[in-house]
Parts: structure tokens; C-alpha cells; sequence
């Protein structure tokens, strides 16, 4: 068994402070249809060294709540005991209560409309003839379903493992939902869990990656900013995105979900095409470097395709994806550390990230990306150059391979004034590295 390593997040604080380091932690988002699927999930996620899973409690194992509207104790077992496995393997988790599928009658039309199978549903025997009545005040399906919230809090609140509550996710898409009755829901439902966790973890509730809600997400309803992107390529995303959030809101930032594309991948989309998993690999490493407190945080390759075509086997073909970069990452403090400026030739595309006392980097050939993924030509003599902050002007430089998260032998001494230039060895893919003060 993996123990439990000591995991928060510290007041100030762009990363979760792990055994009292703040680092960048492997995150996924797993799913099944019994408590078994679950538990191989997490034993694989364990194994790959990823540190906190994302769970939508009402996906897969049912929807949680009785005719009456209270808690389904039967379900709540099954998540009692995914929640005990997750711990005996070292693993935090993040609850998930709502869904914006399960609150949507088709308007906006995003393919999933469950409003019709919600057992908050009128036709259900619920209270609500309209999902948009979980956005009023004082309505009946409001009340219900916050004590049904406060309850669930108030059964997990003294478990160890759990690292974050995210209230809802993707507001922005549910029925009815907007900017300001989205952000008052979110306010009720934080006043909710606090009332029930003296612990003071910190509340989540998520747009998708398209919305920004000001009112919402500069609240204090909101301790961490969610993104959910999709793209391919999704490491560029990522490398610019993540930025613009922590800069806007001055708030970490989690990568909730994300993936070369958002359609299910039953067809021909990013998600299953043949470079999927180098196209992947290279948006973990970004994510490292891009300001995140989080790297992975997919969608279709940690759990949900199981529910499509590609099914468990498309699932087990991503079961180590993060290990490289979570070895990178174990002897790493990103104490401080934010994006930097990172310039390289047009050959090249990457992000740093850093502090005075410590940089992390990562570059990969700009060809080596959809649609040629000339990725086997070796470019050579190439730099990055670094916009530091403090005033050490040279720089000790180590070198490692993505594949293995292990270090590249030797190390350069990288220098400049203000400005750093570091040399890079020949490359045909990607890299990382890392650079501390020639003199520390």
C-alpha cells in the first residue's frame, strides 16, 4: 500500500503543498460502473504516481438521492468505499456533486441532455418540472438538494483524503444557468459544505473552457480556478491559458478535464487518431510547466471512454502516461514559482515556469505536432531564452528525458542578464529541464 502523503492548499499559494512542498500533483478523473472498476482505476492511477482524482459522484454508480430526496445510503456506501481504496493507496480526492448534463433539457444542445432521467425531475416523482429551478431562490429543488449536499459533506468531511469539493461542474451549460443566478447557487452551496467542514478545504465550481464568469470566479466561492480544455494541440493551450486565469483572478488554477477534443471518441476525432498519445504526452509535460497546480486532469483517456466504443482497453492505453513527468516533478519546489517568458526560434514551442531559486522548463519541435509530425528530424544549435526573476545571472542547467522522467547526462551553465540563454541539446521530440543558480 502507498501512503497517504500530507497534501493542502496553503493560503497565498498557487500548488498544493505535498509532505510541505508546494508541487505540481498528477491529477485524473475516473469513473465506472461498480465499485471494482473503480478500484482498478485507482490502483493504476496509484501506480503511475498520480496524487488526486477528480470523481463525479453521479456518474456511474447512480444518482445518489431517494424518492424523498435525501441521501441514497446504498450509493453512498459504494463512494464510502471507493473513497476508503483511494487512501489505503496513497490517493486524495476531489467530489464532484452535479453536472451540467443531468441539469440540461437539451437547451444549450452540447449532446448530453439527462434532465429527463434526474430523479430531481417532476416526471421522476422529484420536485422540479424545470431544471432551471435549481437557479431560483427558495425553490423547492434548491432547498432539497443543498441539504442533500450538506449531508454528503457533513459524512465526508472527517476523511483524511479529501483534498477539495467542486459543488457543480460546468455551470455555464446547465438549463437555465447564468452569470449571476450560476454565481449566487455556487454562494449558497459554499456557505453549505463550510457550514459542514471545519476543515476548510477549499470549493470548486466549474465553467467550461469557453466561459468566464467573473462574478462567479472572483468570489469567494471559489478557492481554485477550474479550465477544461480541449484542443490539438492541447499543450499550446494549455501553455497560454493557464497564465491568462492565474494572472485574471490571482487564484491557482487546476486543469479539471481536458483533451485533444471534446466529441466522444466513437469516431474519427484527435482523441483516437494515431499520435493521441504523443499529443498527450506533450500536454502533461506543458501542464507541468504552465503555471497549473496540475498536470494530466484528462477526460476520455482517464475514465470516460469507457462508457463509449474505445471502452476499457482505449482507457488501460493511458495507464502510465503521467508516470514520467510525475517522477520529474517528486524532487521539485515550486515554491513561488509562476510562468515565465520563454523565447525560442520558430522550431520550437514551450513555457517555463519558476521562482528566483528554481526554473522548470519544457521544449518540443514545433513540427512535432498535427498535421506532419515531422518528429524524427533532429534540430540542433537551438536556445531558449529566459526572462528570470532575482538577480542571479548564471544558471546550472540539467537535461531530462520525457519518456523516463530521468535526468540526461551532464549539465550546462547557462548565462545572461536578466535575460538567460540556455543552449539545448539536439532534439527531435521534446525536453525538460531544470536550472538553479550556478552558485546555490
Amino acid at each position: 500500500m502507498r501512503p497517504l502523503p500530507s497534501l493542502a492548499l496553503v493560503n497565498g499559494s498557487f500548488y498544493f503543498t505535498v509532505n510541505g512542498t508546494p508541487r505540481v500533483v498528477m491529477t485524473r478523473n475516473i469513473t465506472g460502473e461498480n465499485v471494482d472498476e473503480i478500484d482498478a482505476l485507482l490502483d493504476q492511477a496509484a501506480a503511475a504516481g498520480a496524487a488526486l482524482i477528480r470523481l463525479h459522484l453521479i456518474h456511474g454508480l447512480g444518482a445518489g438521492v431517494t424518492a424523498s430526496g435525501t441521501v441514497d445510503e446504498a450509493w453512498a456506501r459504494q463512494w464510502d468505499a471507493v473513497f476508503d481504496h483511494a487512501q489505503s493507496v496513497g490517493l486524495y480526492v476531489a467530489p464532484v456533486f452535479a453536472v451540467w448534463a443531468d441539469w440540461n433539457d437539451g437547451t444549450p444542445d452540447y449532446g448530453f441532455a439527462n434532465w429527463s432521467m434526474n430523479p430531481w425531475n417532476a416526471a421522476n416523482g422529484g420536485p422540479a418540472s424545470d431544471p432551471s429551478e435549481l437557479w431560483q431562490s427558495g425553490s423547492a429543488v434548491r432547498a432539497g438538494w443543498m441539504a442533500w449536499l450538506g449531508a454528503l459533506v457533513a459524512r465526508w468531511a472527517g476523511r483524511a483524503n479529501v483534498a477539495s469539493w467542486e459543488v457543480f461542474s460546468e455551470l455555464d451549460i446547465a438549463t437555465g444557468a447564468d452569470e449571476t443566478s450560476g454565481a449566487a447557487f455556487a454562494a449558497d452551496a459554499a456557505a453549505v459544505v463550510r457550514a459542514q467542514d471545519t476543515a476548510g478545504r477549499p470549493l470548486m465550481a466549474s465553467l467550461t473552457f469557453s466561459a468566464d464568469w467573473p462574478t462567479l470566479l472572483s468570489s469567494d466561492s471559489v478557492d481554485i480556478v477550474q479550465i477544461h480544455p480541449y484542443a490539438d494541440p492541447l499543450d499550446s493551450l494549455l501553455l497560454t491559458a493557464v497564465g491568462t486565469r492565474r494572472a485574471e483572478y490571482g487564484k491557482p488554477v487546476l486543469i479539471g478535464e481536458s483533451g485533444l477534443s471534446a466529441a466522444a471518441p466513437s469516431g474519427g476525432t484527435f482523441t483516437t487518431a494515431p499520435n493521441a498519445p504523443r499529443d498527450v504526452k506533450h500536454a502533461i509535460w506543458a501542464g507541468v510547466v504552465s503555471g497549473a497546480m496540475n498536470a494530466r486532469g484528462l477526460w476520455w483517456e482517464d475514465g470516460y471512454a469507457i462508457y463509449e466504443p474505445p471502452g476499457l482497453a482505449f482507457v488501460n492505453g493511458y495507464a502510465d502516461a503521467e508516470a514520467a513527468a510525475a517522477k520529474f516533478v517528486s524532487g521539485l519546489d515550486f515554491t513561488g514559482a509562476a510562468p515565465l517568458a520563454l523565447g525560442t526560434s520558430a522550431d520550437l514551442t514551450g513555457g517555463a515556469v519558476g521562482s528566483a531559486s528554481q526554473i522548470v522548463g519544457w521544449v518540443r519541435s514545433a513540427a512535432c505536432a498535427t498535421p506532419d509530425y515531422a518528429c524524427d528530424t533532429p534540430l540542433t544549435g537551438e536556445t531558449a531564452t529566459i526572462t528570470v526573476p532575482g538577480g542571479a545571472n548564471s544558471w546550472k542547467v540539467t537535461f531530462f528525458n520525457t519518456a523516463t522522467g530521468a535526468a540526461l547526462p551532464g549539465s550546462t551553465i547557462a548565462t545572461g542578464d536578466g535575460a538567460i540563454v540556455v543552449p539545448l541539446p539536439s532534439l527531435t521530440d521534446d525536453l525538460a529541464f531544470t536550472m538553479t543558480p550556478a552558485g546555490g
